[in-house]
């Protein structure tokens, strides 16, 4: 089965979002059809709770994309009037923090899909605020934790 979303555009047509959201998409494939899985095998069976808490997982991350979509292109909007911000102003502006902590509530973690827009604790370590993120500093390379969605 394929996994690269990339296939669906034209060769030389594709954007920096179109090829953003593909990265998320293919990120998350294996784990949205694996609810998806899930979903259909909860409704078989009359256990529409479930189906449904599995349908409401993956409008999550739907959800997310399109903010982190809305977020990029705020950003691309203030750098294209001059306005360069860090990343701890989008991180206060758009309240990341709350949204990785609800997300960690319901035992994902979504820093390496934040890291995919530009928007995660590693990208905001390597900006020239020395403060860190919220005050706290990032150490090591958490883009490379795994991301599971169970």
């Amino acid at each position: 089965m394929v996994t690269d979303c990339s296939i669906l555009f034209l060769p030389g047509n594709i954007t920096d979002i179109e090829l953003l959201v593909n990265d998320y998409y293919s990120y998350l494939f294996d784990n949205y059809e694996d609810l998806y899985d899930k979903a259909i095998v909860y409704e078989k069976f009359g256990k529409i709770d479930k189906a449904e808490n599995c349908y409401n997982k993956i409008n999550e991350f739907h959800y997310l994309l399109w903010y982190l979509v809305r977020m990029y292109n705020t950003k691309s909007f203030d750098i294209s009037q001059g306005n360069i911000y860090d990343i701890d102003t989008y991180w206060t502006n758009w309240s990341i923090d709350c949204i990785i902590k609800n997300f960690q509530c319901n035992g994902y973690n979504i820093i390496p899909l934040l890291n995919i827009f530009g928007f995660g604790p590693t990208a905001a370590s390597t900006q020239t605020n020395t403060e860190g993120i919220g005050g706290m500093i990032v150490e090591g390379n958490i883009a490379g934790e795994e991301f599971i969605i169970t």
